[in-house]
């Protein structure tokens, strides 16, 4: 089975996580975050090319060219946007849903930018009975993907987001918001977790097991890159120890802990593994994480 980077590389089968000795990561000094301890909160992360990336904030988008060294703002008003994507005509997307809550009906709505986030058009807003995308599927840089609330894949036929046609469905996929669901998903439906601890990577073949990772018990993300796979999670829901763990051939062999409440992962073109939360953005190093923003 050959996964790809970013969200892969060859696991035959199974096997059970075990608990090696702790690291513990560098905690870079805050003296901002006692006014503001959310100010370099990340919503989403997007791994452009090299050493480029967008950081998408509650604020605005923030842009670096040089791997985190510098950052430059892009822009501070946006359309409501929870996922980045960037497609083969460099033009950025910024998708945004919601299943309905008691203070709102379900909505997914489609916004692109032509100029590198400074200026947007929202181009759609969806009818939830018909179509209802809830994640970017596609690579970076490539025609544009997205996969539904039941499970199809769409990809983009025009360059406004009017006009969609049908890929496939994967099967054994349940991307529905359901407090009885027996999996959750991540990667944008890549990888699937049950309740478990068992974990599956969706190939060409299938769902494919990878490994066990009974030791966590609240999953944030799961990634893959430079042909290993990362998880991040709690060992149980109020741990105040978060586990960013690196498994490869169904094994462990690395776990990095951290404070820090939830980290999402994202790997760049590169092979660089990226994570981020509400207190910014990090880059895996040799079992520490450096903090980049």
């Amino acid at each position: 089975m050959a996964l790809l980077d970013c969200c892969h590389q060859k696991q035959n089968k199974a096997e059970q996580i075990g608990h090696p000795p702790p690291l513990l990561v560098e905690q870079p000094k805050r003296p901002s975050e006692s006014i503001d301890p959310f100010r370099n909160a990340v919503v989403d992360l997007l791994p452009v090319q090299g050493d480029t990336l967008i950081a998408l904030k509650h604020l605005g988008l923030v842009l670096t060219t040089d791997a985190g060294k510098h950052w430059q703002d892009i822009s501070t008003r946006l359309p409501p946007i929870a996922q980045l994507a960037i497609d083969h005509h460099h033009t950025l997307w910024g998708l945004d849903w919601s299943p309905g809550t008691h203070r709102g009906d379900p909505y997914s709505r489609l916004s692109y930018s032509t100029d590198f986030g400074k200026s947007w058009v929202e181009a759609q807003d969806f009818d939830p009975q018909t179509f209802f995308p809830v994640a970017f599927y596609s690579k970076q840089g490539h025609p544009i993907q997205v996969v539904t609330e039941d499970d199809k894949v769409f990809q983009l036929q025009d360059r406004i987001g009017k006009e969609w046609s049908f890929i496939r469905s994967i099967a054994g996929m349940d991307m529905r918001q359901d407090t009885l669901a027996t999996a959750s998903y991540f990667a944008n439906g890549r990888f699937k977790a049950l309740k478990t601890g068992q974990l599956f990577a969706h190939t060409a073949k299938g769902w494919q097991p990878v490994a066990m990772v009974k030791m966590l018990k609240e999953l944030h993300d799961v990634c893959s890159c430079q042909g290993r796979i990362y998880v991040t999670g709690r060992k149980q829901s109020g741990d105040p120890t978060l586990y960013v763990l690196q498994i490869a051939n169904g094994r462990l062999q690395d776990s990095i802990q951290t404070t820090e409440d939830y980290l999402a992962l994202r790997c760049d073109s590169q092979s660089r593994l990226w994570l981020f939360g509400n207190r910014g953005i990090w880059q895996k190093g040799k079992h520490v994480l450096h903090k980049q923003y």
